[in-house]
């Protein structure tokens, strides 16, 4: 069975870019660069295709950086993003031993991203991501997930839930 929702959105991932553009796994090699021009390239394939959601990982450096990479998403016509919660050094979100950072260094993040679109007028959607589920409990990734929203985030995303039901159960926890 396909997700229904596969045929209206392309994606531009970071293991997808890793490994097309640097011949590697997504261990945190690829930069904005490359993620942008990739980006720019699947949106120019058919501009009036699907919209694309963009892998912003980390944010490619400190909270005073995520302007560049929202700006850059922005002019490379990239429909939405999301930004995560691990720590800088990130690992491929279907690894173990993910990493993630305290909440507030998280809702700095999404911050500085919905600041930053408000900043360009642009409409580009911002997506809240969580690796929290496997260093920290299913609470804390529905509380992550709040807060972002709170803060301006437009979605969020649990990463690998555990099955059917938490998934199931997380749309319910996170309704509306």
């Amino acid at each position: 069975m396909t997700c229904p929702l596969a045929s209206r959105f392309k994606l531009a991932l970071k293991p997808c870019t890793a490994a097309s553009r640097l011949g590697a796994t997504d261990l945190g090699l690829d930069e904005l660069h490359d993620m942008r021009t990739n980006s720019e390239m699947i949106t120019n394939l058919q501009p009036n295709g699907p919209p694309l959601i963009a892998d912003m990982g980390t944010g490619y450096g400190g909270l005073i950086f995520i302007a560049k990479p929202v700006q850059q998403y922005h002019l490379a016509g990239v429909a939405g993003f999301h930004i995560e919660d691990q720590v800088m050094q990130k690992r491929s979100g279907r690894l173990q031993g993910k990493e993630v950072v305290d909440i507030e260094t998280y809702i700095q993040r999404t911050k500085a991203c919905k600041l930053a679109a408000t900043q360009l007028h642009s409409d580009i959607v911002i997506v809240a991501r969580t690796d929290a589920l496997q260093s920290r409990d299913y609470k804390e990734c529905i509380e992550r997930l709040c807060r972002a929203w709170d803060e301006g985030a437009d979605m969020g995303i649990i990463k690998v839930v555990a099955s059917k039901e938490q998934a199931h159960q997380a749309v319910q926890d996170l309704a509306p």
